[in-house]
């Protein structure tokens, strides 16, 4: 449960519309993202694009969705980053910002770094996405 600072914190953003929603977590639900975590609550409601202390968040579910243009299913093919991780930003940034299936955690990889990944010695880690959010987003 996404908790009150968050909730606060995004007070002036609009959720999506219902119809968007309900696409979103058909999307979500495709990737076997967990219902119960944060990360599909806040991608189902607000489906990222959100400007935030590190740059701009994508939005998820549609970079999910475009298989021909995915950031995440790049760095997947090109990069070797492992299936637990999905794109937060887009190539417009160096840095690569992932958030981890697996754990909740998201990991900010500096230069796109992805030794770091293998090495677990990253320049930021949050241990859940909602931590991640309450920095991001204050």
């Amino acid at each position: 449960m996404l908790s009150q600072k968050v909730i606060d914190s995004l007070k002036n953003e609009p959720k999506l519309l219902p119809e968007n929603q309900a696409k979103y977590k058909e999307i979500l639900d495709r990737h076997g993202i967990r219902k119960d975590s944060d990360f599909y609550v806040f991608m189902s409601e607000y489906g990222g694009d959100i400007d935030g202390s590190l740059g701009y968040m994508i939005n998820v579910p549609e970079d999910l969705s475009d298989t021909d243009n995915s950031v995440t299913y790049s760095l997947r093919q090109n990069e070797g980053v492992p299936d637990e991780y999905i794109s937060l930003f887009d190539f417009e940034y160096e840095d690569y910002l992932l958030y981890n299936l697996a754990d909740d955690s998201v990991v900010l990889l500096p230069d796109g770094n992805i030794e770091c990944l293998n090495n677990n010695t990253f320049y930021k880690k949050w241990d859940s996405f909602n931590s991640f959010l309450e920095d991001f987003l204050g």
